[in-house]
C-alpha cells in the first residue's frame, strides 16, 4: 500500500504546467471571511451637547479642603485587626460572579510538594574543556 505524501501548504498550481523556470506549486490565499459586517459609512458630523465646563482646579488647595479618604471595608479590616465576631460590619460587601477567593479553600503542607534544596557541591579547581 502506498503511503500518503506529508501535509503541505502548498498546492498544485491549477491549468497547465508553468514554463520550466516557475514552481508547479503556489502558496495557498487567505482564505475569505464567512461573514463581513455591512460597511456603515458616518453621514456627517454629529453634534454634540455642550457642557458648561468646570471650574478651573485650584493647584494650591490645602489639605483641609481635599475629601476624606475612603478605604474600602474589605481592604480596610485586611489592614486593620480583625474585629470580633460578635461586632457586625456596618456595611455588607456583595460579592461578585469573579470572587471566589475565599470560597474554595485548599490546605496542603508545602514541605510535603517541595522538598527543601539540598546543599550543592562546588569545585574551586576549573574543569579542562
Amino acid at each position: 500500500m502506498p503511503r500518503r505524501p506529508p501535509p503541505t501548504s502548498l498546492r498544485l498550481v491549477e491549468g497547465p504546467l508553468p514554463p520550466r523556470g516557475r514552481s508547479k506549486f503556489t502558496l495557498p490565499s487567505v482564505p475569505r471571511p464567512t461573514f463581513q459586517a455591512p460597511a456603515v459609512a458616518p453621514r456627517g458630523p454629529i453634534p454634540r451637547a455642550r457642557h458648561p465646563s468646570p471650574a478651573p482646579m485650584n493647584v494650591h488647595m490645602s489639605h483641609d479642603r481635599l475629601p476624606p479618604l475612603v478605604i474600602p471595608t474589605e481592604l480596610a479590616s485586611s489592614l486593620s485587626v480583625r474585629p470580633s465576631p460578635s461586632s457586625s460590619p456596618k456595611e455588607k460587601i456583595t460579592r461578585g460572579p469573579w470572587d471566589h477567593h475565599r470560597s474554595i479553600s485548599v490546605q496542603f503542607d508545602l514541605e510535603s510538594v517541595l522538598a527543601p534544596p539540598k546543599r550543592a557541591a562546588i569545585s574551586t579547581i576549573p574543569s579542562a574543556r
